[in-house]
Parts: C-alpha cells; structure tokens; sequence
C-alpha cells in the first residue's frame, strides 16, 4: 500500500506533459501569484500614503491662503481708518447736507476704494473663496 501512494506521488512514472504542468504550476504561476500579492500590498501602501501628503498638503495650502487674505485684509483695513484723507471726506459727509462738498466727498471716497478694492484683489491674486 504504501509503495502505491508513493508511486501514485513520485513524479518520475508521471507522463512528461504532467510533470510540466506541476513544474510550471510550482516555478511560475505561484511565485507570480505571490509577487501579485506583494505588489498589490505596496501599492495600497503607496497610494495611502500618497493621498495623506496630498491632503496635508492641500490643508496647508488653504492655511496659507486664509493667513495671506486675513493679512491683506488688516493692512488695507487699518490704511482706510488712518488715511488722513477718507477720514476728512467721512466727516464732511456726516456734517454736510446736500452740497457739492458732500458730493466731492463721497467721490473721492469712492475713488479711494476702488483703488483700495483694486489693490486688495491684486495682493491675494484675485482668489476669493466663493
């Protein structure tokens, strides 16, 4: 009995077409199977790592574009409250009533915005997040 499972076993009986096929199956497809796992496992690996720096990256991008509009936004706030100008043509719109000095002032106040609004946008590079 045992002599027949060990020549049912042996490879050296088995017909050459056989023994191919097992030697193939144990020298080919199973190291590519098993490199096919390997390979799949590192590139999870690489593409979780990949989207984690692609998201800090992205955060940190976005931080820095807040900081830089938080930014402008004081300096040019603070230029229109110490600007000796817009703050003669505010208190000529307060005390005036409907003379052309008023008009002038709000004119003049317009204009400075504008220039104030132009040079705002240009320093963020005209990205707002809406």
């Amino acid at each position: 009995m045992e002599r027949e499972r060990s020549r049912h076993f042996s490879l050296k009986n088995k017909s050459i077409r056989t023994q191919l096929i097992v030697y193939m199956g144990c020298f080919v497809v199973l190291p590519l199977c098993l490199a096919l796992m390997f390979l799949n496992i590192y590139l999870q690996r690489v593409t979780t790592e990949n989207m984690t720096s692609y998201d800090s990256t992205l955060l940190s991008q976005i931080k820095a574009n807040g900081d830089q509009m938080i930014e402008v936004t004081n300096y040019s706030t603070s230029m229109m409250m110490t600007s000796k100008s817009v703050l003669e043509n505010l208190h000529t719109m307060a005390r005036s009533g409907d003379s052309y000095d008023l008009y002038r002032a709000k004119t003049e106040l317009s204009a400075r915005l504008s220039e104030m609004e132009s040079s705002v946008l240009n320093a963020v590079g005209a990205k707002l997040p809406f």
